[in-house]
């Protein structure tokens, strides 16, 4: 029996029978891509972030001078931080803006472009610091007294046998006008059991020049301090192993799907071709 010519097989579906019609690739495929490559990039924008901190650890931060740079954006700030004796050991933290926060905008930004002046922070400081200033060498144009209060035990009895008072540890940041720049001086009260010059007389001598003073008193209490609680877990997935995954996806999309139809018109195999020899070559194997 005579095998009929293509043209005369019986049509199915406007395809002749015994051959598979190619799907039309539709934009699942391109869209998925996209998608895959956006996550891609917002999980390596966001891997160098830490988890959040509390307004208690921007200030701690802010006043030991160890902010060096901060971004103000979608009601956060975002800071990166380093030690003073390791520059070098940078850190980024982010902080949920509150109404405090927002008002310390300008002080946020008077301090961190000022390098951190430690030469009165030690017992003695305070009495050279007035001495300074008795001379004329040193003129104060603005404080910042600090109340540093420790946390307190919700839920928990105190101690029976434990009598020490629970008191604020106090410390004053100033700047002020040393031959002819601005600096930033750090003062805090002497360990000694009768200072020559006490911290709370620094303080009424500024109030006396008219040196504005800004009051700010930071708790240590965690359950009073933490704005946000994020899930660390999340955030470490996302941030580390997350990124991989998406690499692996995107390998598989590209690679391994391709492979699968080699002599395709849109296989590995196929590069190069024009489309009338691959068209030329679908008719004659029907692949």
């Amino acid at each position: 029996m005579t095998e009929q010519p293509d043209s005369n097989r019986p049509q199915q579906n406007g395809q002749p029978e015994g051959t598979t019609a190619k799907r039309p690739r539709g934009l699942g495929g391109v869209l998925l891509i996209m998608g895959l490559m956006l996550l891609l990039f917002i999980m390596i924008s966001r891997s160098g972030m830490e988890q959040e901190k509390s307004r208690y650890d921007l200030y701690r931060h802010l006043f030991n001078g160890e902010i060096v740079k901060t971004n103000w954006s979608d009601g956060r700030v975002i800071a990166d931080i380093a030690p003073a004796d390791d520059p070098r050991k940078l850190e980024r933290i982010s902080v949920v803006v509150d109404q405090v926060i927002e008002d310390d905008r300008q002080l946020i930004a008077d301090l961190k472009v000022r390098t951190l002046d430690e030469r009165f922070d030690r017992d003695g400081g305070l009495a050279e610091f007035a001495t300074l200033w008795d001379s004329g060498k040193l003129l104060p144009t603005r404080a910042y007294w600090v109340s540093d209060l420790p946390g307190k035990n919700r839920g928990q009895a105190p101690s029976p046998t434990d009598t020490t008072p629970v008191r604020p540890v106090y410390n004053m940041s100033v700047i002020a006008v040393e031959d002819g720049a601005e600096s930033w001086y750090r003062l805090r009260q002497d360990s000694n059991a009768n200072p020559t010059v006490t911290l709370q007389e620094i303080r009424q001598r500024l109030a006396k020049a008219d040196v504005p003073i800004v009051d700010r008193a930071l708790s240590r209490d965690s359950k009073s301090l933490v704005v946000e609680k994020p899930n660390t877990a999340l955030i470490y997935f996302l941030g580390t192993i997350g990124p991989y995954i998406l690499l692996i996806l995107l390998i598989w999309f590209f690679v391994i799907r391709q492979m699968r139809a080699p002599g395709g018109s849109g296989g590995v195999l196929s590069f190069g071709r024009s489309r009338a020899a691959l068209y030329t070559k679908e008719n004659r194997t029907n692949v």
